[in-house]
C-alpha cells in the first residue's frame, strides 16, 4: 500500500528537516520522484527486480539531497558513510541487509515531475549501476565509480573505499570459483593494508595501531589459507570462511567507524546516540576478530596435519 502524498515538490526547495517525521516526509519526496523518473525512462521494473537496488537508491536519495542541499540547507537527512558508501540513516539497515523494499516502504503517490536535482543525479548514477549490474554479480564497478567521485570525505577515506572496493570484488570473484583473479590478489591486499595503516586514517577513524596489526594479521591470512589450499572438502571450507569474514566481519569494523565520524544530523542528540552505537559495535568486531585469528589458525593447523 502505497503512502499518501505528504508535502509538495516543490517544498524540498524550503521544507526544514526537524524530527523524524520531517525526514521521512522528505524522503518519500525524494524517492517517489526518482521512482517517477525510472518509470519514464523504462528502468523501473528492472531496477525493483534487482537484489541490489537498495544500494543505486540509497545513493541516489544521498546525492540528492546533497544538491537539493546548496538551494536548501536545511534539507539535512541523518547520513553518513557506511558499509557501501554514502547512505541516510532511515535506509542504512536496508542497504546493509540488501532488502528489496526500498520502493514499496517508501514511494507514494501524486508525483507526475522530477526536481532537476533529482534528474541530474539519477542521469549520472543509474546508467552506470545498470552497466554494473547487467554484467551479472554485485555492483563492483558502479560502488568504484562512486568512490572515486566523492568529494564529501577524506582523501584517506577515499582511499581506504577505492582499495576495499578492488579487493572485495576479486575475493567475490574468487569465492564463486573465478580463479582469474587469484594472482593479483596479492597486489590488492597491499594496496588495501597500505590504505588501513596510514596513520592519518586510522586515527581519523579512532582505531589504535594495535588494532590496525589485526586487521593486518588477518589479511595476511588469507592469501596463506588460499596457497595452502589442499582439494579437501574441509579446507575449502575453510578458505570460504575466511573470505566471508573478511567481508562481512572484518570490514564491518571499518563500516561502523567511518559512518561514527561523518554521520550528520538534524539533531545534535540523535548525532552523539549514533555515534556511540557505531562505535560499540565496532568494539564488538575487533574482539571477534580476535577470536577468528586464533580460531583459523587452530583449524589451518588441523587441516595441515591431516594432509
Amino acid at each position: 500500500m502505497t503512502k499518501k502524498l505528504l508535502i509538495k515538490q516543490e517544498d524540498l526547495y524550503t521544507f526544514s528537516v526537524r524530527n523524524s517525521t520531517d525526514e521521512q516526509r522528505a524522503l518519500q519526496q525524494i524517492i517517489s520522484q526518482t521512482a517517477y523518473w525510472l518509470r519514464e525512462n523504462n528502468l523501473e521494473q528492472e531496477v525493483r527486480r534487482n537484489k541490489y537496488n537498495s544500494i543505486l537508491m540509497n545513493k541516489l536519495v544521498y546525492y540528492s539531497m546533497r544538491k537539493l542541499q546548496v538551494k536548501n540547507p536545511r534539507l539535512k537527512l541523518r547520513s553518513g558513510w557506511y558499509k557501501y558508501g554514502p547512505c541516510c540513516e532511515e535506509l542504512r539497515h536496508g542497504e546493509e541487509s540488501l532488502g528489496k523494499t526500498m520502493f514499496s516502504q517508501w514511494e507514494i503517490t501524486g508525483i507526475d515531475d522530477v526536481l532537476p536535482e533529482i534528474e541530474e543525479t539519477c542521469r549520472k548514477l543509474v546508467p552506470v549501476f545498470m552497466k554494473s549490474v547487467r554484467k551479472g554479480g554485485f555492483p563492483h564497478s558502479y560502488l568504484h565509480y562512486v568512490y572515486k567521485r566523492s568529494s564529501d570525505i577524506s582523501e584517506d577515506m577515499k582511499r581506504y573505499y577505492l582499495a576495499k572496493s578492488a579487493l572485495s570484488e576479486a575475493l567475490d570473484r574468487y569465492s564463486r570459483g573465478d580463479k582469474r583473479d587469484a594472482s593479483p590478489l596479492e597486489r590488492y591486499l597491499i594496496e588495501f593494508d597500505a590504505a588501513v595503516m596510514n596513520p592519518k586514517y586510522y586515527r581519523q577513524i579512532e582505531l589504535s595501531e594495535s588494532e590496525i596489526r589485526m586487521v593486518t594479521e588477518y589479511t595476511a591470512l588469507i592469501p596463506y589459507v588460499i596457497e595452502s589450499s589442499t582439494q579437501s572438502t574441509v579446507h575449502k571450507q575453510m578458505v570460504r570462511d575466511v573470505v566471508m569474514y573478511f567481508l562481512n566481519g572484518v570490514l564491518m569494523i571499518f563500516a561502523y567507524r567511518n559512518y561514527m565520524k561523518t554521520f550528520e544530523s538534524y539533531n545534535p542528540r540523535n548525532r552523539k546516540r549514533v555515534m556511540e552505537f557505531m562505535r560499540d559495535k565496532s568494539d564488538e568486531f575487533i574482539k571477534n576478530l580476535e577470536i577468528h585469528l586464533d580460531s583459523y589458525y587452530d583449524r589451518l593447523n588441523m587441516v595441515l596435519v591431516g594432509v
